[in-house]
């Protein structure tokens, strides 16, 4: 587990979870479960940490351990185009 903070949206029309990591441009998973999104998204995360490793690119310190449940997609998608992770 990573302690980045990571926000959460459920789709009810697609009956899943997505999350985003903010501190981590483009690093985004999902699940069927808000348990299944949180393992994805840690799987997500050191995956990112990998590859920033391998092509020597900067690594965020971590921010933290908050897991924020947000109202909508569009609000995850705003909050993190807002972050500048898009």
């Amino acid at each position: 587990m990573q302690d980045y903070n990571i926000l959460m949206a459920y789709d009810p029309k697609e009956k899943y979870y997505v999350t985003a990591v903010p501190a981590l441009p483009g690093c985004m998973s999902d699940g069927h479960t808000a348990k299944e999104a949180l393992e994805n998204t840690d799987v997500i995360i050191q995956e990112w940490l990998d590859d920033a490793k391998e092509n020597d690119e900067p690594i965020p310190e971590p921010d933290g351990r908050t897991v924020t449940l947000v109202a909508s997609l569009d609000r995850l998608f705003e909050l993190i185009k807002k972050e500048g992770t898009t």
